[in-house]
């Protein structure tokens, strides 16, 4: 199930993308990025922690 779906373009001179602030406040600042090469998709998925930070 979806919840949220955002349209990011990269940032032209350091390719990078911001991640809105609730979005970090809710889930960390460590992400995984996973990269499928055969369908063309990217998921950002949360480094749960285990301290629980």
């Amino acid at each position: 199930m979806k919840i949220l779906r955002f349209m990011k373009h990269a940032d032209k001179q350091r390719n990078r993308i911001i991640i809105p602030k609730f979005i970090i406040d809710n889930f960390g600042r460590d992400f995984y990025l996973e990269v499928n090469v055969e369908d063309g998709s990217m998921k950002i998925i949360p480094i749960k922690n285990k301290k629980g930070e």
